[in-house]
C-alpha cells in the first residue's frame, strides 16, 4: 500500500519532484471502494511512469524561453498525450472500461482547484471528453457503454451539471454568434435556481457573458439574438425570459432534449441555497425519509407519487432501457447509504444478485423527488 494525502479541494493529483506523491481530494473517501481504486491506479500509473518529472523537464524549458510560444503549445500537447497513455495503462491492467470512463466523469463533476503542473486526473470537460472518445474506439465496447451512460447520466436537475455530456439534439452546429451591447448583456448578471442545492451563476466579463452551476466552472455562453444564448462546451443553449415590467424572470435552459426552467433569485438566496448545501454536506446525514425515497426511486415507475413531473418524464423514456440493465443485475438483496454527495444528493451503494449499483437522489424542500441517478 502507498500512503496518500488528502486535501480539501485538490486533487485526484500527483504532487513533488524527488518524492512524488498522490493526492486525493476530501470528498474521495466517500465514494465506493471500486471508485477509489480506479483513482489511485491512475495516480499510480503516473508515478510508475515518471510522468511528474518529465512535465518537470519539460516546465523547466519553459521558465527558461517563457518568451517561446511553440514551447507553450507543445506543454499543452505533452500534458493531454501523459493523461491518454495514462488511460490506456490503466485499462491494459485489465481494467473494466465503462466504470473507469464513469469514474473520469465522476472527477470531472467534483472538479478540484486547477493545479497547472502537474499530473493529474482532473482535467477540463472538453479534454475529458476527447479521453472517452479516444478509450471508445474499440467497436466492441461501445454498445455496454453508451448503454451506461444513457442509464447512468444524472436524471432531473443535476442532468445539466456535468461537465461532460453526450450530443444532444439540438443542432447546435447552426446557431451563429452575433454581437450584442453589453448594455443588454448586463441584463442577464445574476443568479437562476437550478434546484434545492444548484445555482446558475452568470457574470460578464468585458463583453462575454460566462454561465457557472454551482460547484463547476465558468463556461462562456455566446448570443444568438438579444434573449437566446448557447454554449459550446456542453452543447447548450439558453435563453431568458422577462416580466410584464421588462426585468429578467428566468433562464431556459436546454441541453440533450432536456428542459429547466430556472427562475431568477437575488444574490441572498442564492447564499442561502450555498449555505443549505454546506450544511448538508458537512453533516453527511441522509433525509429523514431517504429509505423511503430510495424505494421509489429503485422501482422505476415513472407513476411513482413526489418524481417531479421532469423527472417521471426521463424515467418514463429511459425504462425500456433501464429495465434491461436492472434485468441483468437481478433483485435486490441489500442497500447501504454511503454519504451525501458534494452536490447534496444522498448516494446507496444497492447490492442485486448479480452486481451493485450506485443510487442517488436530492429532494425539494417540500418532499418533492427532483433528481435521480442509477450507476451500474
Amino acid at each position: 500500500m502507498r500512503p496518500v494525502l488528502i486535501a480539501p479541494d485538490v486533487g485526484p493529483a500527483v504532487v513533488g519532484l524527488l518524492r512524488p506523491r498522490i493526492v486525493i481530494p476530501a470528498w474521495l473517501p466517500r465514494e465506493s471502494a471500486e471508485r477509489q481504486q480506479f483513482v489511485l491506479a491512475h495516480e499510480q500509473s503516473h508515478l510508475d511512469a515518471g510522468d511528474p518529472q518529465l512535465l518537470t523537464l519539460a516546465l523547466c524549458l519553459l521558465v527558461a524561453m517563457p518568451w517561446n510560444l511553440s514551447l507553450w503549445w507543445q506543454l499543452h500537447r505533452l500534458r493531454r498525450a501523459i493523461e491518454v497513455d495514462c488511460d490506456a495503462r490503466v485499462l491494459r491492467g485489465g481494467r473494466d472500461m465503462t466504470e473507469y470512463c464513469e469514474t473520469l466523469i465522476q472527477v470531472g463533476q467534483n472538479q478540484s482547484r486547477y493545479i497547472g503542473a502537474v499530473a493529474a486526473m482532473s482535467e477540463s470537460g472538453s479534454f475529458l471528453e476527447q479521453r472517452i472518445k479516444i478509450m471508445l474506439l474499440k467497436p466492441r465496447k461501445w454498445a455496454r457503454l453508451s448503454a451506461l451512460a444513457m442509464m447512468g447520466v444524472s436524471v432531473g436537475v443535476a442532468a445539466f451539471a456535468a461537465q461532460v455530456t453526450p450530443p444532444g439534439t439540438e443542432n447546435l452546429s447552426a446557431e451563429h454568434e452575433i454581437s450584442v451591447s453589453p448594455a443588454i448583456l448586463i441584463k442577464y448578471v445574476g443568479f437562476y435556481r437550478f434546484g434545492p442545492y444548484a445555482v446558475m451563476t452568470v457574470k460578464l466579463d468585458g463583453a462575454q457573458l460566462a454561465i457557472q452551476l454551482t460547484g463547476q466552472q465558468f463556461v462562456p455562453i455566446y448570443p444568438s439574438s438579444n434573449t437566446e444564448f448557447f454554449a459550446k462546451l456542453v452543447k447548450a443553449h439558453m435563453n431568458f425570459t422577462t416580466d410584464a415590467q421588462g426585468n429578467v424572470a428566468t433562464m431556459e435552459f436546454y441541453q440533450n432534449g432536456h428542459h429547466v426552467s430556472a427562475a431568477h433569485i437575488n444574490a441572498a438566496t442564492a447564499q442561502s441555497i450555498q449555505d443549505a448545501l454546506d450544511k448538508r454536506v458537512s453533516a453527511q446525514q441522509p433525509y429523514p425519509d431517504s429509505e423511503q425515497v430510495l424505494k421509489i426511486v429503485l422501482s422505476q415507475n415513472p407513476d411513482a407519487p413526489r418524481l417531479s413531473p421532469e423527472l417521471a418524464k426521463l424515467i418514463r423514456e429511459q425504462k425500456p432501457l433501464a429495465d434491461n440493465v436492472l434485468g441483468k443485475l437481478g433483485p435486490v438483496t441489500s442497500h447501504e447509504f454511503i454519504g451525501v454527495t458534494p452536490q447534496g444528493w444522498d448516494k446507496y451503494l444497492v447490492r442485486h444478485e448479480n452486481g451493485t449499483e450506485e443510487v442517488g437522489f436530492v429532494l425539494e424542500h417540500d418532499g418533492t423527488i427532483a433528481g435521480a441517478f442509477r450507476r451500474p
